[in-house]
């Protein structure tokens, strides 16, 4: 088993649903156990709040994100230069990709991680990229 992942915001926002999926339960609580090192980049956190916020409004996303980040062992990372040239070289070439997209494969690739998404759209050709996907 990988020891190392990136989260992506389709697995965080399952997770605050009120039937979440027994797959991201096992998920959440291997990496409360510390089974995992869990990356995310904090323009995720924008995005899962965003999501969170269509969910069940404002209050529900500030303190749903707020108890996560708290209650996860996270490593919250910023976007340096090296990653934001290897995402920008993502969306260039994968247009149909968000930008968010580009950032965390761009991370999980510089940290060797596994990718954690409900995201459908990675190229099969990014051979550096290990992907776990869960359904949305």
């Amino acid at each position: 088993m990988d020891k190392s992942l990136c989260l992506d915001t389709g697995p965080i926002t399952l997770y605050h649903l009120k039937d979440t999926p027994r797959e991201v339960s096992h998920l959440m609580s291997a990496i409360e156990q510390g089974v995992f090192t869990t990356y995310i980049p904090e323009i995720i956190l924008v995005e899962v709040f965003y999501r969170l916020c269509l969910i069940s409004g404002k209050s529900f996303a500030e303190s749903s994100l707020r108890s996560f980040t708290n209650k996860f062992p996270l490593q919250i990372l910023t976007v340096p230069e090296d990653i934001v040239f290897k995402a920008g070289e993502l969306k260039c070439r994968y247009r149909d990709l968000s930008y968010n997209d580009c950032v965390i494969a761009a991370w999980a690739m510089k940290l060797h991680a596994q990718l954690h998404t409900t995201e459908k759209k990675f190229p099969n050709d990014l051979k550096a990229l290990r992907i776990k996907t869960y359904e949305f």
